[in-house]
């Protein structure tokens, strides 16, 4: 489910959500995050920067009332 809210808001231009779903440590994301998110990157200092960059634009976007797609597009 949270990997396809990450899908839906990159869709549609916006951070993704999940960025703020931290896992049980309560440090970061798990590992599903990363997957979704920046597939292909595994370097651990890129993944940090770029979630932390996200966690940053999260703040100052407005986010639609739903991610569902119009219908008649």
């Amino acid at each position: 489910a949270l990997g396809d809210i990450v899908l839906d808001c990159r869709e549609l231009g916006l951070p993704a959500l999940p960025a703020m779903v931290i896992s049980i440590d309560g440090i970061r994301p798990g590992k599903g995050y990363w997957d979704m998110a920046y597939p292909g990157v595994t370097d651990p200092a890129v993944r940090e920067a770029n979630w932390n960059e996200e966690i940053k634009e999260i703040a100052g976007v407005s986010y639609p009332y739903t991610l569902e797609k119009d219908e008649k597009e």
